[in-house]
Parts: C-alpha cells; structure tokens; sequence
C-alpha cells in the first residue's frame, strides 16, 4: 500500500509520510516539522490517501492537526556593537555597520574582527549602519534584530520565516527603549515611550492593545494564548 499526502497539504507543515510504503498490517508515522512563523493557528485538517494495485479510488484518513504558539519565557534581546556568533551565523562590526555572514567550519572560517570573510557568504544584499546600542541575536539563532542610528530597532531574517528570503528585512519599530523575544523569536514585546507593544516579527502584526507600563516587564510568560508579567497581560489574537 502507497501512502501520500493529498493535494494541498500546506507547505508550512512540512509533513511526510514515513515509510510511504507499507505491507499490511504495518505501521507508518506521519512526521511534521511546522514553520513556527509561517504557520497557521488553530487547526489544519490533513487528508492521507492510501492506494494499491487494483484499486480504483484511494481510500482517505484525515488527521486534525491544532498549532499553537510555542509557551514559555520571553528572553531580553541583547546588543551590543561587536561583532558577534551565533550558530554559525556571523554578524561582523565593521565602521559602525554590520554585515550577517554564514560561518563554514569545515573551511576553518571564524567570526572576529580579523576574519576575512566570503563577500559570497554574506546574508542579504547590505550592510547597516547600527548605533552604540548594536545589534543581538534571538536564541534560535533565526533572526536578529539592530538598532539604527536614526532610533528604530529592526529585525533581519536569519531564517525564521520562508515567505522572505533569509537577509530580508521583518518587523521595523520606532523609538524603542528595549525589547524581548518569545521562546521560538516569533514574537516580540518591545518598550515604546511609557507602552509595552507586542508584535508578530515575521509579519509586523501587533498582536494585541499596548499596556501602559514604565517600565520593562519582568516573567514575561506566555501560556497558551495568554502572555503575561508582573506589569501587564494581553490576551493576544
């Protein structure tokens, strides 16, 4: 019996069937990999069709699959005007601007000052200029975010969404003071004046009313569809 995924199985999902050939009875998995910035909330129904020799039409299994944001604890985005490591991924200071490179270790490359690195490498088309405040990386290591001269704080695809090409430029704020970053760096709370916003950075959505609050939040948490701290809580959409 061959096993597929009927037409339009979201590409998002990265689903597969493994084996996709079974002798019956046997057992196959259906394994997903979803894009935590391109996936869709709420439920997805998958249909999986099994065929053989001699069958007319496939018989069909359909499977509800429920995404939901991944929970857990917002980390401060760190900065600094250095050059910089992540994962393989450089961020090289260079005259006040910063340049994202891919770092090959079996070519014994290194990220520092000193190196001299593959113009080929380089993630995105550009350079940016950044302020004493820098630039840091999300700990997946799939997006960073830069402060800019002129007061914004933007944030670069490394490889956290695949609607962009990875060096594209995602969320782009004005006049922040600070930022976190939720646990898979697919949402961000950002210190704006006397509010504390919380934005979607794949697609620049806010994701709920800003909170008035001073100051930074502390156990900034997110549970199910609830985020919450010491000085706020949104009930995001």
């Amino acid at each position: 019996v061959q096993l597929t995924l009927a037409d339009g199985t979201p590409d998002w999902l990265n689903a597969e069937i493994v084996p996709a050939i079974v002798e019956p009875p046997g057992p196959a998995a259906l394994r997903l990999n979803p894009e935590a910035a391109d996936g869709k909330l709420g439920e997805t129904v998958v249909t999986i069709e099994a065929s053989a020799y001699g069958m007319r039409e496939p018989v069909t299994q359909t499977v509800t699959i429920t995404l939901v944001r991944q929970a857990g604890t917002f980390e401060h985005l760190d900065t600094a005007p250095v050059t910089r490591e992540c994962r393989n991924v450089c961020g090289k200071m260079n005259r006040g601007g910063v340049t994202f490179y891919d770092i090959l270790r079996e070519q014994d490359q290194e990220c520092s000052d000193e190196a001299a690195l593959p113009a080929a490498q380089a993630i995105g088309v550009q350079g940016f200029m950044v302020s004493e405040r820098g630039f840091g990386f999300g700990h997946t290591c799939r997006v960073a975010g830069f402060y800019s001269p002129g007061g914004n704080l933007t944030f670069f695809n490394l490889g956290l969404t695949t609607r962009l090409p990875r060096g594209a430029l995602l969320l782009d704020l004005r006049g922040v003071r600070d930022a976190w970053l939720s646990a898979d760096n697919t949402m961000c709370v950002a210190q704006i004046s006397d509010q504390l916003a919380v934005y979607d950075v794949a697609t620049a959505i806010m994701l709920a009313p800003p909170c008035r609050s001073s100051r930074g939040p502390e156990n900034l948490t997110l549970s199910g569809a609830m985020l919450s701290s010491d000085v706020c809580q949104w009930e995001l959409k």
